[in-house]
């Protein structure tokens, strides 16, 4: 399921796992916000494999009492490489890093 669309994010790449990703704009919200699943498409190589490319937040920002599941908060930049996904509200901002991939 698509909890969220974020236009920003379409045709950014990034690499993960020694493969280049192409970034869709379809965004899944997972365990009770902790998890962004971000769908992309391989780059490199004759197979345009499709995969979701796992978001987590680390530390004190995974407490429960943070509603970071609240997709109202909208794509805000990618970081380091594009190795960290910031997402932000008008109360806070979230950093999650990429931790894996679900390949379709």
């Amino acid at each position: 399921m698509v909890d969220a669309q974020w236009s920003e994010l379409e045709g950014t790449e990034l690499e993960y796992g020694g493969d280049g990703w192409e970034l869709t704009s379809e965004v899944d919200v997972r365990n009770t916000g902790t998890l962004r699943e971000v769908e992309a498409r391989r780059v490199d190589g004759v197979c345009k494999r499709a995969a979701s490319l796992r978001f987590e937040l680390a530390g004190d920002e995974r407490s429960p009492s943070v509603n970071a599941g609240n997709v109202s908060g909208g794509f805000h930049r990618l970081e380091r490489h594009r190795q960290y996904l910031v997402v932000s509200d008008p109360q806070r901002t979230y950093r999650s890093g990429l931790r894996g991939i679900v390949h379709r």
